[in-house]
């Protein structure tokens, strides 16, 4: 059945990896170090048999099993405790791993004609679908067991061997379904961004699925691939019946999308491509709507997530009492001393979930400037830049949507998170709070549009470099005060540079001074992209 159409898959593998080393080694890493971080500071979250069973009423609330999922067997140990906190939310992480991957060398390189040079060698019409497929796989069993084997080393109780093989290989197997089903949106989709699409909505369908049926419909939480791997029972039951319908789907579907691809035409997907229209609208005639038209979908998708997961959030501000009664550690990362009333911890939770939410808003805004980047590496910019448009004013229009769009995702944050809180509390919280959280740490996400702006200006091929200052951002606020980080470094930072409202006063020279370093950087990116060549790269 694959005779003649796999011919030189495995040079194929070969060349992908090679070609795409310098994002998979790092990617690889990030998400095997995400997965296991937290593990060692979980005696510290919870260090008294009443912290934790006090954590285990906190999580059986509703809202929370909606969220992270539900707590199985009748001991709530280290080990639950750790698959419920974070196997959801990384197999997320890794689903969208495989996803771009996937997309990016089906798809993405069929459109930009890639795979027609491919096609002109001696190579199956399904060899490059199976080296993706292969290099997809082993992508995530070895994430799978780089995690499985470094859990049990940190220790901690009831966190065994046998758990965290179930636990790593529901992580790897939830990569390995969402990159199947990538690849048969990359066969029905004609674009890249359609295929990265529908397979986002699946995604985000499959977490609505868990959600609702964790809390109401066992068969529903049963038809998500996310509740599949829910009832693995990392670390309580473990077990592998869960894994084995989620690998055999898996392979179901890949079969399914080598089938298509090698009946269907190259370039075209079985989806009839959308007719677009035959005259442009008035807001393509300058560049504020053209650059507004290359943001607008990535811009209302972000404002949407992002609204959700702060009213998420919201919804569960009923129960945060009872959540961080009892551990010292959770008060030293809110910065509390003293009385557990809400009253009192109402403020410093406010400011928590703020700056997670906003180090998570600075996806989209990034996304944004980056986009000028990634339209000059494909070549496209060259066509626009030979006409009388300004290259200055055209990457300005892009730090000001990018500016612009952080304001509005802070909105959302506040009005998302006070919104749902005034539901789930019987004395809520005002609006004023949320507002002025939320709108502290946009000074500090403008400093990284600048630089951002500043590296494509001046370095343009490392403009991505500045995703792993996001990253230690996350881990400084998040996890500094557990990993006992040293207070310098996370004052270095633009976030650690803003006063943490609503422990600490609105200091307003702080914020000028961020305002002022961001514009810079902004100004400063702007003269040097005026004066370098374009280049592709």
């Amino acid at each position: 059945m694959f005779q003649g159409q796999t011919v030189n898959f495995s040079r194929l593998i070969q060349f992908i990896m090679r070609y795409d080393k310098k994002i998979l080694i790092p990617a690889i890493l990030g998400l095997f170090a995400f997965s296991v971080f937290i593990a060692p500071a979980l005696t510290s979250i919870a260090d008294t048999q009443a912290s934790i069973e006090s954590l285990r009423s906190a999580m059986e609330n509703p809202a929370m099993v909606a969220m992270v999922g539900p707590v199985f067997g009748d001991s709530y140990s280290y080990g639950a405790m750790y698959a419920q906190f974070m196997l959801v939310w990384t197999a997320m992480i890794l689903a969208i791993f495989s996803i771009l991957f996937v997309v990016r060398h089906t798809r993405k390189d069929e459109e930009e004609g890639r795979l027609e040079i491919l096609g002109a060698l001696p190579v199956g019409r399904g060899a490059n679908l199976f080296a993706v497929a292969a290099i997809n796989l082993g992508a995530n069993l070895l994430i799978s067991l780089l995690v499985a084997f470094t859990l049990p080393l940190f220790g901690v109780d009831s966190i065994d061997l046998a758990g965290s093989l179930i636990f790593g290989f529901s992580l790897g197997v939830t990569g390995i379904f969402f990159g199947a089903v990538a690849m048969i949106f990359s066969q029905l989709a004609a674009t890249s961004r359609g295929a990265i699409g529908y397979s986002m909505i699946l995604l985000g369908l499959s977490y609505l699925m868990k959600a609702s049926g964790d809390v109401q419909s066992e068969p529903l939480a049963l038809a998500s691939p996310l509740g599949l791997i829910e009832r693995s029972q990392a670390y309580v039951g473990n077990k592998v019946w869960p894994l084995l319908i989620l690998i055999l789907a898996a392979f179901i579907l890949m079969f399914i999308a080598w089938r298509l691809c090698v009946s269907r035409d190259l370039g075209g997907g079985m989806f009839p491509a959308r007719r677009g229209k035959s005259h442009a609208p008035r807001l393509l005639s300058g560049e504020p709507g053209w650059a507004f038209r290359l943001l607008r979908a990535t811009g209302i998708t972000w404002i949407i997530v992002i609204f959700t997961f702060s009213a998420a959030y919201g919804f569960v501000f009923g129960d945060m009492a009872l959540f961080y009664e009892g551990s010292d550690t959770l008060k030293q990362m809110l910065g509390i001393t003293g009385s557990m009333d809400l009253s009192v911890i109402i403020g410093p939770i406010v400011g928590t979930l703020t700056v997670i939410m906003s180090i998570l808003s600075l996806v989209p805004a990034l996304l944004s400037v980056l986009k000028l980047n990634g339209e000059e590496r494909r070549g496209r910019l060259e066509q626009i830049f030979s006409k009388s448009v300004s290259r200055a004013k055209t990457m300005a229009i892009f730090i000001i949507l990018a500016a612009a769009l952080v304001v509005v995702l802070q909105w959302m944050i506040a009005v998302g998170m006070w919104g749902a809180a005034q539901t789930a509390m019987e004395t809520p919280f005002n609006f004023d709070l949320a507002f002025k959280t939320s709108m502290n740490y946009i000074p500090a996400m403008w400093v990284y549009v600048g630089l951002t702006a500043f590296l494509i200006g001046l370095l343009p091929r490392l403009a991505n470099l500045v995703w792993i200052l996001v990253v230690f951002e996350f881990m400084i606020n998040y996890m500094g005060s557990l990993l006992n980080v040293p207070e310098i470094l996370t004052k270095i930072t633009p976030f650690g540079f803003t006063p943490k409202y609503p422990i600490e006063q609105i200091d307003f020279w702080p914020l000028c001074v961020l305002t002022v370093v961001a514009i810079l950087l902004s100004v400063f990116g702007v003269f040097a992209y005026r004066r370098r060549d374009l280049r592709t790269f």
